[in-house]
């Protein structure tokens, strides 16, 4: 978190007051991300009269939110500030962004080089280097998105720094028809109408800087209990949705089909806005004490970091708990893997942050 901020009738100011709702969304996702991870697998091995394929899609559906809230809560942040030191930015921002990616790219490649594919074995640097270049690990393609939206904050400050309320709606309301909605009508692909929506683009409100916009939007401006309310029976309906609609379209498609699980989906947009706006009127009644205050921050300044070697952890235990897993009840195995993996990956992160000159771009 880069600074403390209060909202006090519709502006913000820094404060010696920490803004404890980002830190629980922040935790909350990370716990949500490594749901999704886990179940994965479990997805993609497409049998939807299993009740472990069941019971994943019921957890994955419920973690949808976790990439759009972390957008949100940097939206929120960065988009604060009256100025960006664009040359700040890039020495703290960014390139600890892109040392972290190419790290753990380069540690990935050979992860899955050695444990999950090879065993051990001559080593083919050539091989391992390759595909650290053309794939990549599945989780790290965040990266390179929020260095993107890094990289576009000067622009953005202009556009929030100058926009009234009125203005902001608009331009959020263009992001939900020209991509939020515009994927969704595209999902179910009917070449007709796929003809005429794809010739319709609007660059401003271009996918994930939307997101940024939208919790920049929802953090400043107070929203009426009335319309929140409609925004968490939207919630709740979209989980829904999105667990019946994965079930049922991927049986009429006699295959997995992960069209409900896109972070651009109606389904998705609609969980995002309702978690962070609930957690957002929630925690700001509550009272954080000393201990627990201190236990959140630690969680909550170690998210990066959870979420870059959570796959790691979950790779690990998963290999050697996987006697004991195929034993368990899915509705209590796949949390199991989950709380293992979040509690490994914040004592792991913990110790790379001590690593002195590199620890700190590591996590």
């Amino acid at each position: 978190m880069e600074k403390n901020i209060e909202i006090k009738n519709g502006t913000m100011k820094e404060n010696k007051e920490r803004i404890y709702y980002f830190d629980i969304l922040k935790i909350i996702s990370c716990i949500a991300v490594i749901f999704i991870h886990v179940t994965a697998p479990i997805m993609d091995n497409f049998n939807p009269n299993d009740f472990g394929w069941k019971v994943g899609n019921f957890y994955d559906s419920a973690s949808r939110f976790s990439v759009p809230i972390f957008i949100m809560i940097s939206g929120a942040l960065f988009l604060s500030k009256e100025t960006i030191d664009i040359k700040k930015l890039y020495k703290k921002n960014i390139l600890r962004l892109l040392v972290a990616y190419i790290f753990y790219t380069i540690f990935y490649a050979f992860w899955k080089y050695f444990v999950l594919n090879r065993g051990i074995r001559l080593v083919n640097i050539k091989e391992i280097m390759e595909s650290a270049v053309l794939e990549s690990h599945y989780h790290l393609w965040f990266l390179p998105i929020i260095i993107c939206i890094y990289m576009s904050l000067p622009i953005l400050t202009k556009i929030t720094n100058n926009s009234s309320r009125k203005e902001m709606k608009y331009t959020l309301l263009l992001f939900f028809i020209f991509i939020i909605l515009k994927n969704a009508i595209k999902a179910f692909s009917y070449k007709y109408l796929d003809a005429i929506v794809d010739r319709f683009s609007m660059l401003i409100v271009a996918d994930y800087t939307g997101y940024f916009l939208l919790g920049y939007y929802l953090n400043k401006y107070d929203i009426s209990i009335k319309k929140r309310i409609v925004f968490y029976v939207l919630g709740i309906a979209s989980f829904f949705a999105c667990f019946f609609g994965t079930y049922f379209y991927s049986v009429y498609s006699n295959q997995f089909m992960a069209t409900f699980y896109s972070n651009f989906f109606i389904t998705t947009f609609f969980e995002s806005i309702a978690m962070f706006l609930f957690m957002k009127n929630l925690i700001s009644k509550v009272k954080i004490n000393n201990i627990v205050s201190k236990v959140i921050i630690n969680i909550s300044n170690a998210s990066f970091g959870i979420y870059l070697v959570h796959v790691f952890s979950i790779d690990f235990f998963t290999i050697l708990l996987n006697p004991i897993l195929n034993s368990i009840n899915p509705i209590l195995s796949i949390p199991l893997i989950v709380i293992v993996s979040f509690i490994n990956s914040l004592i792991l992160t913990n110790i790379i942050k001590k690593i002195p000159i590199i620890g700190k771009f590591l996590t």
